[in-house]
C-alpha cells in the first residue's frame, strides 16, 4: 500500500494510466454506501468493482449503511484481476485504487484509512479500535462504563468487544464497534461500520458463543472458510489454506447490540498485545520483572 501526498512518480503514473485504459469499455459493478450513523460525521461511500468479482461490493455493503444519495466523499476501485499487487491511496481527494486484491479487507480499509485521515484533519482522532460498554453494580447501583480496545489486526479487538465476559443481569455489556472509531475531544467515540468482520480461525462456541452463533447464521458472508463438500458444513479449524479465514456478520445476530454504534465515553482504553516478550505501552510489572 502506497500513500500518495502530491504527484505521483513516473512508474506510479504509467500504472494508472495503464489500469484506467484497461477498465474503459468493462463492466462495472457501482455500489454507494453511508459510513457512521452520527450526522457529523456521515460519510458518502463509492466502490467500484469490475463485474467478475460481485461478492466483494456483496459483503462490503452489508458492513455499512444504506445510500442516501449524493456524491461520494470517498471512492474506491478495485480491479482483482490485475496482475500486479498494489494500492495507491490519494487521501486528499479520498480515492483509492486497489489492484490484485480480491479480498473483502482491502475494500473494507480503503474507506476506513479514508475516515481516519478525514477525521484528523478535523480535530479527531480515528483509531484501530473497538468499543463497549460494560454496565456493573458499584455500591449498589448500576454504573456504565466505556471502553476502547486497541489492537492490531488479529489481536482480539473483535473476539474481546464482543463477548459477555459472563457477566450476570442486570450487570451486562453493550457491543458498539469492533475495529474502527473515531475518538473525540469531549472523549466520545464515533462508530463507523454497521457489521462485525470477525476471524473464525479456532472459532467455537464455549470460547465464543457471540461470535459463533453470528457465524453460523444465514445472514453471515463468509470468506477464506473450509467447507465439506460432501455435508456443506464450514469446519472453523482447517487452516490447509490459510489461517485468515472471515465472516461477514450483522450486528443483529450478535447479542448485547443495539440499534447505537457511537461510544458516549470512554473511560478505560485498553491495549490488547500478543506477544509476551513484548512490553505493552502500559503495564503493571512485579519486582522480578521490573528487574
Amino acid at each position: 500500500t502506497e500513500v500518495v501526498m502530491g504527484e505521483l512518480d513516473e512508474e506510479d503514473s504509467r500504472l494508472v494510466d495503464e489500469v484506467l485504459n484497461y477498465l474503459r469499455g468493462k463492466e462495472m459493478i457501482r455500489l454507494d454506501r453511508v459510513m457512521c450513523h452520527n450526522p457529523d460525521f456521515k460519510t458518502n461511500c463509492r466502490l467500484y468493482v469490475t463485474a467478475d468479482y460481485p461478492r466483494l461490493p456483496l459483503m462490503w455493503g452489508n458492513t455499512l449503511f444504506p445510500s442516501e444519495g449524493g456524491e461520494p466523499d470517498f471512492t474506491a476501485i478495485d480491479v482483482p484481476e490485475w496482475p500486479e499487487k498494489k494500492t495507491l491511496v490519494f487521501p486528499e481527494s479520498g480515492l483509492t485504487l486497489i489492484m490484485g486484491s480480491d479480498y473483502k479487507g482491502e475494500v473494507k480499509k480503503a474507506m476506513l484509512r479514508q475516515i481516519m485521515y478525514w477525521a484528523k484533519k478535523r480535530g479527531n482522532l480515528g483509531l484501530h479500535a473497538a468499543s463497549k460498554i460494560i454496565r456493573v453494580l458499584r455500591d449498589g447501583q448500576l454504573r456504565d462504563f466505556g471502553v476502547i480496545l486497541f489492537g492490531l489486526s488479529g489481536t482480539g479487538k473483535t473476539a474481546l468487544s464482543c463477548h459477555s465476559h459472563w457477566l450476570r443481569p442486570p450487570e451486562r455489556v453493550v457491543i458498539r464497534q469492533d475495529d474502527v472509531v473515531i475518538l473525540r475531544s469531549d472523549g466520545s467515540a464515533i462508530g463507523t461500520e454497521e457489521s462485525f468482520y470477525l476471524k473464525t480461525d479456532g472459532l467455537e462456541p464455549d470460547m465464543q458463543p457471540l461470535l459463533y452463533a453470528a457465524a453460523i447464521s444465514p445472514r453471515s458472508i463468509l470468506e477464506n472458510v473450509a467447507v465439506d463438500p460432501e455435508t456443506g458444513k464450514v469446519d472453523f479449524f482447517d487452516t490447509t489454506l490459510t489461517s485468515n479465514g472471515r465472516a461477514m456478520v450483522k450486528r443483529r445476530d450478535i447479542a448485547f447490540t443495539d440499534s447505537d454504534i457511537d461510544l458516549g465515553r470512554a473511560d478505560f482504553v485498553c491495549f490488547i498485545t500478543r506477544r509476551q516478550d513484548i512490553l505493552p505501552p502500559v503495564v503493571r510489572l512485579t519486582p522480578e520483572w521490573g528487574a
